[in-house]
């Protein structure tokens, strides 16, 4: 059972397994992404960056947030103690539970939540002042995502799609991002471009894990990522409309 509704929760949740390490005054451009490289390749902790070089101290980073099993577990909501080769063996029988249950845990639209504490809009959208590393050495610039939910819908069937894409800064209120051929936003991206319209696009940092590793997962066409979370919840999953 899923024990988290938010990533503050699935924080307070994986410090108390002794699986988030707290790392301060790092270098967002040479130390960084050798940091999380090195981690993940160790299968180490959930690292949260903080009082990182040149940005205010509360703008974090959180990174290698499923790096070992334990937070993976977690994450799914199935016990801390349980192996690799269990977890894999569960989620390759769940999976196809998932996606049928998933019809019956549409999102539901709510008026207000936590994301409404902060608003900027218009010329007061500034997203240098969020720590943006560059995270390898032959990166063409700093990319605020992969770690993001993509939103898009479907202009004939209303079918919302939640994927995760490269989101590189290119200033203070602008980023581009790139959808390879085939994956489903790209599906509706082309179908709107087709007609000579704008693709309505909403991007969604700071979500918990689940969020992400299902926006990154290959999902059945037509079942929306945010209906197949409420199956794994039990319960549909809160959204507002922007």
């Amino acid at each position: 059972m899923v024990l988290f509704n938010d990533l503050r929760e699935w924080l307070r949740l994986a410090e108390e397994l002794g699986e988030v390490k707290h790392v301060y005054g790092a270098d967002p451009h040479l130390e960084i992404g050798t940091l999380v490289q090195i981690n993940g390749r160790n299968m180490g902790p959930a690292l949260l960056f903080d009082r990182i070089k040149g940005y205010k101290e509360g703008f974090r980073i959180l990174t290698n947030s499923m790096a070992n099993i334990k937070t993976v577990n977690l994450t799914f909501g199935m016990p801390p103690s349980q192996s690799i080769r269990e977890t894999v063996e569960a989620l390759k029988t769940k999976a196809s539970t998932w996606a049928e249950e998933a019809k019956n845990f549409p999102c539901e639209f709510v008026s207000s939540g936590p994301i409404m504490e902060n608003i900027e809009e218009g010329d007061a959208v500034d997203l240098e002042k969020f720590p943006v590393p560059l995270w390898h050495e032959l990166d063409g610039g700093r990319y605020i995502g992969t770690g993001v939910g993509v939103i898009t819908r479907d202009p004939d069937t209303g079918w919302v799609n939640m994927g995760t894409y490269r989101v590189q800064l290119h200033d203070r209120n602008h980023v581009g991002f790139y959808i390879s051929p085939g994956k489903h936003s790209r599906i509706h991206r082309d179908t709107y471009f087709a007609r000579g319209e704008s693709c309505p696009v909403v991007m969604v940092f700071g979500a918990d894990p689940l969020t992400y590793i299902l926006a990154a997962s290959e999902i059945p066409h037509g079942i929306s990522e945010l209906d197949y979370m409420g199956a794994i919840r039990q319960k549909p999953v809160c959204v507002i409309k922007g």
